[in-house]
C-alpha cells in the first residue's frame, strides 16, 4: 500500500528488516543483544553500532528521495513497546531526534486478559516458553514479568518523560472505537492529524501470523521443553525448521481462558487502567476497554486428547 500511503503524505520506510516491521530500531536501541538480533548476525556492541550507522544512512537516503507532499515517515514495531526499558527508550529518542522534528509516539492498547492470552499463544507457537497457561500467568502477574508493558502507568511514564506528553498518543484496540471500524484507517487518521484518509485501492495484507486452537497450544506446551526457540541464547535451528508446519495446526476451537482467570488479570491491572483512563481519556465515561470477557466460564486451555496429540505430531514432525 505504498502508493496509498504516499497520497496521504506518509512513507513507510525499508529499515532492513527481514519482514515488513521495523524491528531493527529495537536492535539499535536495546541495551542487550536480544536473540532476535542474533538472527540478524548481531553478536556484540560493535555490530549494533555498525547497524546504527547503516540505518541512519538508510533513513537519510529515503528522506531525501521522498516525493513532494510527503510530510511523515511512519515506523512500527511491537518490540519497541514490548521489550524496551527506559535506557532503550532514551537511545531510541536520541536516534530519532537526529533525523526528525519532534517524533511522535502512537500506542494501541488492549485489555490485558486478551493481550496475555494472545502472547501465550505466541510464546507457544515460537517456543519462547514451555509453561502451562496458569504458570505463564503467574509469572506475568509476579514481581518481574516478561510482559512488563501491560503495566501501563509505569511504562508510559518513561515514554512521556523522554518524548513529552504532547508527543505521545494512545488508542484503544477496539473495533468499535476505530475510525471507520478499521485499524488501518484509524492509524492513518491519527498520524495524518485526524484528516480523513484516502483509502481508495487499499489492499488487505495476507494474514502472516495465524492463530492456533486451544488443543494446538496445549500440544506445543508439551513439546516446547524439547524444542525451545533458543539454546544458550542462540536461535535453535531445529525449532526454526518446524515453524512453517506449526502454523498449519488447526485454529479451532479458539482458546478461551476461564472467567475466574480473566477477573484475576483485570483486577491486577485495575490501577494501571484507571491511570490510563484519567490521563488520556478523562472525558470518556464508562470503562476503558470493551467488556468482552470470556463466554466459557471454565475455559478450554490445557486440554488435549491422545488422538489430537498423534494427529498434530504427524503434521509437525512427519
Amino acid at each position: 500500500n505504498g502508493e496509498l500511503l504516499a497520497r496521504n503524505g506518509v512513507v513507510y520506510p525499508n529499515l532492513l528488516s527481514k519482514h515488513t516491521d521495523h524491528i531493527t530500531l529495537f536492535f539499535i536501541a536495546s541495551k542487550i543483544i536480544h536473540p532476535f538480533a542474533r538472527e540478524y548476525g548481531l553478536q556484540n556492541d560493535r555490530d549494533v553500532a555498525e547497524l546504527r550507522k547503516i540505518l541512519s544512512n538508510t533513513l537519510i537516503e529515503q528522506i531525501n528521495q521522498a516525493p513532494p507532499g510527503i510530510t511523515t515517515m511512519f515506523m512500527s514495531s511491537e518490540n519497541l513497546s514490548g521489550s524496551l526499558r527506559r535506557p532503550g527508550i532514551a537511545a531510541l529518542a536520541d536516534f530519532l531526534n537526529d533525523h526528525f522534528i519532534a517524533p511522535k509516539i502512537l500506542f494501541y492498547v488492549r485489555r490485558q486478559d486478551d493481550a496475555l492470552l494472545s502472547m501465550y499463544a505466541e510464546y507457544m507457537k515460537r517456543g519462547f516458553s514451555h509453561d502451562s497457561f496458569e504458570a505463564f500467568i503467574d509469572k506475568q502477574l509476579g514481581e518481574d514479568p516478561q510482559l512488563f508493558f501491560l503495566a501501563f502507568k509505569q511504562v508510559f511514564a518513561d515514554w512521556i518523560e523522554i518524548f513529552g506528553v504532547e508527543n505521545v498518543s494512545v488508542r484503544i484496540f477496539d473495533t468499535a472505537r476505530f475510525a471507520d471500524g478499521d485499524i488501518f484507517s484509524d492509524c492513518l487518521t491519527e498520524i495524518s492529524g485526524n484528516k480523513t484518509p484516502d483509502l481508495d485501492g487499499f489492499e488487505v495484507p495476507k494474514q502472516s501470523n495465524p492463530s492456533l486452537s486451544a488443543p494446538a497450544l496445549e500440544f506445543l506446551h508439551r513439546i516446547n521443553s524439547a524444542l525451545p526457540y533458543a539454546v544458550n541464547e542462540v536461535p535453535n535451528p531445529a525449532r526454526a525448521r518446524l515453524l512453517s508446519r506449526i502454523v498449519t495446526l488447526p485454529n479451532q476451537p479458539r482458546p478461551q481462558m476461564s472467567t475466574q482467570m480473566s477477573d484475576r488479570i483485570m483486577d491486577h491491572f485495575a490501577n494501571d487502567n484507571n491511570w490510563l483512563h484519567q490521563t488520556f481519556f478523562p472525558d470518556e465515561p464508562g470503562g476503558l476497554f470493551p467488556q468482552t470477557g470470556t463466554k466459557n466460564t471454565a475455559g478450554n486451555l490445557g486440554q488435549l486428547s491422545i488422538e489430537e496429540f498423534g494427529r498434530f505430531s504427524d503434521l509437525v514432525f512427519r
